[in-house]
């Protein structure tokens, strides 16, 4: 298997596990609360596995955020397509893994050049 492929399927599954775990509690209601949350932590776990994607991938941080979203997007419709029915709540999920991945790729980049200083001033 190719390496990079492996670090992507890695933050594939980084950023689907708290979607699934957060999932397995709260499937059976569809609220407002839980579209906000959901997206929040699809945001989140997006942009943290995209930093880790990004770090492993030197280059360009935000081609390789964009690819560990596409795929994170995919993995997720393939798993929660055999469990659960789907709902519009979907293309909230689509957005917030897609601009997670794209901040959390940009984020690092940033960081790596020196530009975002992620401390606290003394």
């Amino acid at each position: 298997m190719n390496p990079k492929l492996k670090i992507y399927l890695a933050g594939a599954v980084l950023t689907n596990v708290p979607i699934f775990i957060f999932y397995y509690f709260f499937f059976s209601t569809r609220n407002l609360p839980l579209i906000v949350s959901s997206y929040i932590l699809c945001f989140i776990s997006s942009a943290i596995s995209s930093i880790s994607v990004s770090r492993n991938l030197p280059g360009k941080a935000l081609k390789s955020g964009i690819i560990n979203s596409f795929i994170s997007y995919i993995l997720y419709v393939l798993t929660t397509a055999l469990i659960l029915p789907t709902y519009v709540q979907d293309w909230i999920i689509l957005l917030g893994i897609m601009i997670g991945g794209c901040i959390g790729s940009r984020v690092y980049e940033l960081r790596a050049k020196g530009e975002l200083v992620l401390s606290r001033a003394s």
